[in-house]
């Protein structure tokens, strides 16, 4: 994919490390910047293993894109509606938690 965006001369980051396009965002800048996601770290105290939400990259990605539809401003045809599509495991349901805390 990242050979086919480049042919077409998209505007896409330059590949580094073995990080592909998906492995990038796009800051409130508009910079690319290299997807890092901090280490978990467990809460403090007795915890249920239930709650535990371990940040991944498509949770990374799908709680981005669920702040910028909702943190965007309201217009007159904007309701701050999302529907999130994925297969199983692909991080919808833990992405509104995080979003939700």
């Amino acid at each position: 994919m990242q050979q086919y965006l480049q042919s077409k001369n998209a505007l896409i980051p330059p590949k580094k490390d073995d990080k592909s396009v998906f492995e990038h965002y796009i800051n409130e800048n508009a910079e690319w910047k290299v997807l890092n996601i901090e280490k978990w770290k467990p809460p403090k105290g007795q915890i249920q293993f239930s709650s535990i939400l371990v940040t991944t990259v498509d949770s990374f990605r799908a709680k981005k894109l669920i702040d910028y539809v909702f943190l965007q401003d309201k217009g007159q045809l904007c309701s701050n509606a999302a529907l999130l599509l994925g297969v199983a495991g692909s991080a919808k349901t833990s992405s509104i938690l995080m979003f939700a805390e």
